[in-house]
C-alpha cells in the first residue's frame, strides 16, 4: 500500500480550490523519504500541472485525479 498526500486542492469547499498547492517541495520530499523508509511510496491527490510538477520533482510515484492539466 502507499501513503497518499493531498498535494493539490480538494474541491470539497470554497476554501479548498482545485488550483492550490498544499505542500512545499521540501515537505513533499520529506513525505517521499518517510514512505521510502517504511518500504512504500507516495501517491498524490493533485489537479493541476503545477502540483504534478512539484510532486514529480519530489519523487512522488503516483498521481490521482489530474483533472486540470496543460501540456
Amino acid at each position: 500500500s502507499q501513503i497518499k498526500i493531498m498535494a493539490g486542492g480538494g474541491a470539497s469547499s470554497t476554501f479548498d480550490p482545485l488550483d492550490t498547492l498544499q505542500f512545499t517541495s521540501d515537505e513533499m520530499k520529506a513525505a517521499v523519504q518517510a514512505a521510502s523508509d517504511y518500504g512504500t511510496y507516495v501517491a498524490a491527490h493533485i489537479h493541476t500541472s503545477d502540483a504534478m510538477r512539484r510532486a514529480a520533482e519530489a519523487g512522488v510515484m503516483s498521481f490521482e485525479h489530474a483533472t486540470i492539466m496543460d501540456d
